[in-house]
């Protein structure tokens, strides 16, 4: 288990949704969308990054920026009509943070302690953060973080056993490697300006977990300071890092995402080969190993030049469309997620569905108060089975409707 999937995991069981160990919006997507962040309506899969990619928006047009990349046959775009979300701007207050288990938050610079560890920041200035448990995942939020919620999700339920399959068929054009119950349907966000995430893990029981940020300078002497891990070998990250021009106060880092995780009846992908362009090589393959491709090509192949043509060359202003390298694809591990068993055994226990949908609201009520961890499959499975009439609360779709 990656210490990534291990941050994921434990605060799984906080019941605010899936945690992103890595809220930053993609570089893929326009400046436009970036400074959005991810949103409502947004269909995509969790990265082995700990980001999440996002493929079209079914609440944008068509022609959006959103949807950049093409939309399924058969698109289908919503309009969410007036008063469509449900909105807590102080979710999470500064300062706050988010854990599997009890941890401290001191600073260790001042005598007094403050209501906010992360402010003032400052030269000499460190935060110390510590738990007595073996197995800690930490969200840090120095300006707080908002939340987000589409008010009916039972529209986006109903759209997605609709069209599950095309979405599928769709996503299998852009060849992201992405496998049958990846697909993941956005109806609320937590949202933050700035965060830090860490895991750690001891293997003996008396184990006890200890870690440091320090305020580190940007930029020149005498200008501001912003936060840093002493991490050594655990697992830490701050950000954001904002690109050129993007506002320092831009509330578009997602923190925690809540929506419907969509599975259809059909056996993983196969590894293949295939040709892509090598337009833009380094952010290509940058964006194809986020989904678990390799980035060695393994094949190039140079269109032969007419006669007296000048020889290619690798300036940026130069079309390199016509050349194709072969990568390959190699299936690596998925990030965890607990509705993909769910998932998996609703499409078992009735083989005449179409597809199968679940929420992360409804996985997560069936956690008890104080779980540190969450249950193995066949556990989690019980409850929701116990709880839940299955093909009303999960809408599995039977083919003959």
């Amino acid at each position: 288990m990656s210490d990534r999937d291990l941050y994921s995991r434990l605060l799984l069981t906080t019941g605010n949704g899936y945690p992103l160990s890595y809220p930053q919006p993609s570089d893929e997507l326009s400046p436009e969308c970036q400074a959005r962040g991810l949103e409502i309506g947004d269909v995509g899969a969790l990265s082995s990054d700990g980001s999440f990619n996002v493929f079209f928006n079914i609440c944008r047009p068509h022609d959006d920026p959103a949807n950049r990349l093409g939309v399924p046959v058969g698109f289908e775009h919503i309009d969410l009509g007036s008063d469509p979300f449900i909105s807590n701007k102080t979710c999470h207050l500064p300062g706050s943070h988010i854990s599997n288990t009890k941890v401290e938050k001191r600073r260790l610079d001042l005598d007094a302690q403050v209501d906010n560890v992360f402010s003032p920041v400052g030269a000499g200035a460190v935060i110390g953060v510590s738990s007595a448990s073996t197995k800690a995942a930490i969200l840090l939020l120095p300006d707080g973080a908002s939340r987000l919620d589409l008010r009916f999700v039972n529209t986006f339920k109903d759209l997605a056993l609709r069209h599950a399959q095309s979405w599928y068929a769709f996503v299998t054009t852009l060849r992201t490697g992405v496998e049958n119950g990846d697909l993941y349907l956005i109806t609320g966000t937590d949202k933050s300006v700035s965060w830090g995430v860490a895991a750690a893990r001891h293997h003996t029981k008396r184990g006890h977990i200890s870690l440091k940020l320090s305020a580190v300078q940007t930029g020149s002497a005498g200008g501001s300071h912003a936060w840093s891990w002493e991490a050594n070998s655990t697992f830490a990250d701050m950000g954001p890092r904002r690109p050129p021009g993007e506002a320092q106060s831009t509330q578009n880092q997602t923190v925690f995402l809540r929506g419907y995780r969509i599975a259809i009846p059909l056996g993983k992908k196969p590894s293949q080969v295939v040709l892509v362009p090598d337009s833009k090589p380094a952010t290509f393959f940058r964006w194809l190993k986020s989904f678990g491709w390799s980035t060695t090509p393994t094949a190039a192949v140079e269109p032969p030049r007419d006669n007296g043509s000048a020889p290619h060359n690798d300036d940026s202003s130069t079309p390199r469309t016509k050349r194709m390298v072969a990568v390959e694809y190699s299936p690596t591990t998925r990030p965890f997620h607990p509705a993909d068993a769910i998932n998996k055994r609703i499409l078992e226990s009735f083989p005449e569905a179409s597809a199968a949908v679940i929420h992360d609201d409804e996985w997560t009520s069936v956690l008890e108060q104080n779980e540190e961890a969450i249950p193995d499959e066949s556990e989690l499975i019980r409850r929701i089975f116990a709880r839940y009439e299955t093909t009303s609360m999960f809408g599995t779709r039977n083919t003959t409707n």
